[in-house]
């Protein structure tokens, strides 16, 4: 696992390269052909030092910077993507967006890498200090040492199931009779499903998740013959189904006991190989929803012009910054910008959220109007949360150090508001963007993935009574107004309304 590829930027632009070998003896040297369609290995290639390239928090090595991929992990991730080719400049700008914690020397993903990581966490520590979060590598064993994407198990299974004269299809279980009962009962005029041709509850099935499908078995009769029919256990390992990390099986043909592969493929019957493969298969998707994520600029008539008396927002919360966390530890560059008018026949608020392993942050929103009109604001994801809505007065957010991980969208003056969209557990919290009156507009800015801030714009002035409460970062969560905080005991209001 010591060969490479990288995703690197420099004078020819974004590029994969081709295949390096990591060289203990070469010390964060990182050289791989500029040719992604040569390797390390090639006859008279000789590690030349023009094709050095900095990663991670390196500096640049011959105007060249980027993020390096294992090779199986990368054929695995073209695997995921087939037949489109993966997006090099939507990739390069999501890993320029995420932190590089000390412990590790390379982007986090929010994940442990399938086991090869542990993440440490010292309770004793507040999230926003240095140390609250450290990785510790893990005792390599012998599924994370297996080559994901190599795995001759899968070729050999493959052949196991193949069905001829003398191999015969594995015999289902029988049920038992506490199920037998409810599939063998009487015809119930109820059961749709049963008096339907047998074609149409066996291509229901296909799309359907195999636990819903054995359900959907026990409660009616028409998914009976369901279980028994190859074809439904074949669709089972297509490119977008749930054995899809078993891709061999695509590139087959002829009869299989796809039902014997099946459980041949889970818990712990399946080989170490395979068994690394599963796992990062299941890192690549959450990897493929992000570089999913849809930017669209707001129609011209959409965006918020600045005029007399409106030249800036009325109050705005960013990610804040920790003294004792650099620049690369946070993660935080700022792609993009946008500043949009919220529409005066708005019937509709859109959240969109995006996963970075177990965080969640918020990725944008959609504004919809009553003529059907989406006007957009940052990123749309497959994750939406929406809520009718005809004004709003503010929102709640909770704040964590790379980016805005959840929103409360307030619906009246009286300070009714939406459900939390996203998880504000364990992050700062803040009614900054709390106003007494509808706001008009909204600014934004995001780096490749997620929403970096937020600033709401009012026709008003600000009012003149801004106090601690309203405007501070608050962990774990803003005090009850029933508290009286003594505002005089604190630092200059501009220290905590700003960041």
């Amino acid at each position: 696992m010591t060969q490479f590829r990288g995703v690197i930027s420099g004078p020819e632009g974004i590029l994969l390269t081709g295949v390096g070998r990591y060289d203990p003896s070469r010390l964060e040297h990182f050289i791989a052909p500029l040719d992604r369609n040569k390797r390390w290995s090639d006859d008279g290639y000789s590690y030349p030092p023009t094709d050095r390239f900095g990663v991670a928090s390196q500096p640049l090595f011959n105007g060249r910077h980027g993020f390096i991929f294992h090779e199986a992990c990368w054929d695995l991730l073209e695997q995921a993507v087939s037949p489109a080719a993966v997006p090099l400049q939507r990739l390069h700008h999501v890993c320029k967006s995420l932190p590089i914690p000390p412990s590790l020397e390379c982007p986090s993903w929010g994940h442990d890498y399938g086991g090869a990581q542990t993440l440490i966490i010292d309770n004793d520590l507040f999230p926003w200090k240095e140390g609250r979060f450290m990785y510790a590598y893990t005792e390599l064993n012998e599924v994370l040492l297996s080559n994901p994407y190599r795995v001759p198990d899968a070729d050999r299974l493959l052949a196991d199931h193949v069905l001829g004269e003398d191999k015969v299809a594995e015999q289902p279980p029988a049920l038992r009779d506490t199920d037998r009962s409810v599939t063998t009962a009487p015809k119930r005029d109820h059961d749709c499903f049963a008096s339907l041709p047998a074609e149409l509850p066996l291509e229901i099935a296909k799309l359907l998740p195999t636990a819903d499908v054995l359900n959907a078995r026990l409660a009616s009769r028409g998914f009976e013959a369901v279980f028994h029919d190859q074809t439904f256990w074949k669709s089972r390992f297509e490119a977008s189904a749930e054995r899809a990390w078993v891709f061999e099986a695509q590139r087959v043909s002829g009869e299989r006991d796809w039902r014997g592969l099946y459980r041949r493929t889970q818990g712990a019957r399946i080989p170490p190989g395979l068994r690394n493969r599963r796992g990062i298969w299941g890192l690549i998707k959450g990897v493929l929803d992000v570089l999913d994520l849809v930017w669209k600029d707001p129609p011209l008539n959409a965006v918020l012009h600045p005029y007399a008396g409106l030249t800036r927002p009325r109050a705005e919360v960013t990610v804040p910054w920790s003294c004792e966390l650099s620049l690369r530890e946070h993660g935080l560059r700022v792609v993009r910008g946008q500043c949009i008018a919220i529409p005066s026949n708005l019937i509709r608020l859109c959240v969109y959220t995006t996963a970075l392993g177990d965080e969640t942050y918020i990725a944008g929103f959609s504004f919809i109007t009553s003529a059907g009109v989406s006007i957009q604001l940052g990123y749309r994801s497959s994750s939406q949360h929406s809520i009718e809505l005809r004004q709003a007065f503010g929102f709640r957010l909770a704040v964590g150090l790379h980016g805005i991980r959840a929103i409360q969208c307030i619906t009246g003056p009286d300070g009714s508001a939406s459900t939390w969209f996203g998880c504000p557990d364990d992050v700062f919290q803040t009614e900054r963007l709390v106003e007494a009156n509808p706001i008009i507009g909204l600014g934004a800015s995001f780096d490749g993935c997620k929403m970096l801030s937020l600033a709401v714009y009012a026709p008003s002035e600000p009012p003149s009574n801004v106090n601690l409460r309203n405007s501070a970062l608050w962990y774990p969560s803003v005090p009850p107004s029933t508290l009286c905080l003594h505002d005089e005991a604190f630092v200059p209001i501009n220290f905590y309304t700003t960041g």
